[in-house]
């Protein structure tokens, strides 16, 4: 129902669907609550972390990596322990979209979980999964780093002083930087 209509007005028919007896109701109705209301949906999801339902733990790192924050860093890296071998390429798919809503530190952080997974799981499919999820977080800090010397260019063409250049192009490095972590963290991991 979701997909086909964003209407507000069933914000109450999906709240009520979270108390039905089927996870995959559960999961359908938070991601129809986020797509409505981030926030609301977020605040939402939190109360079902404790949850050990693989459905319920696939629907909150969906809805994390599509409008979390580095406040459910903590449930993205237990959930990996929580999810099987054909969840975890949704997992890996969701800890990246999530990482690119994350501070610096975060996804710093955050690259640790894929060794910690890699320890565990060897097979080269596995790897081409880390390595795409890895690839999403990169892009993103390309992105940034883009958008930031078009907003310092821009600047420049109608003041070469104005007030702020120099802190976009500390951010426009800190990008930088991060695109060449993630980019070689991405290559040991096919290397292997």
């Amino acid at each position: 129902l979701a997909e086909k209509v964003n209407d507000e007005s069933l914000t109450d028919y999906y709240k009520k669907a979270l108390n039905d007896s089927s996870y995959q109701v559960l999961a359908s109705a938070l991601e129809a609550i986020t797509k409505q209301n981030p926030e609301a949906g977020i605040k939402l999801a939190a109360q079902y972390e404790k949850e050990e339902n693989t459905t319920v733990i696939g629907a909150l790192c969906s809805l994390y990596g599509a409008a979390g924050s580095d406040a459910n860093y903590a449930y993205m890296r237990s959930a990996s322990q929580k999810v099987g071998n054909y969840e975890m390429y949704y997992y890996l798919k969701s800890y990246g979209q999530f990482l690119t809503r994350c501070s610096d530190e975060t996804v710093i952080k955050g690259l640790e979980q894929y060794d910690i997974l890699l320890e565990k799981r060897k097979s080269d499919y596995f790897r081409s999964s880390v390595a795409a999820s890895l690839e999403t977080v990169r892009k993103h800090y390309e992105t940034l780093g883009l958008e930031y010397q078009t907003r310092i260019a821009d600047l420049k063409s109608t003041n070469a002083n104005a007030t702020g250049i120099q802190a976009l192009e500390e951010k426009q490095k800190k990008a930088s930087e991060m695109q060449a972590l993630l980019a070689a963290k991405k290559a040991a991991v096919v290397k292997k």
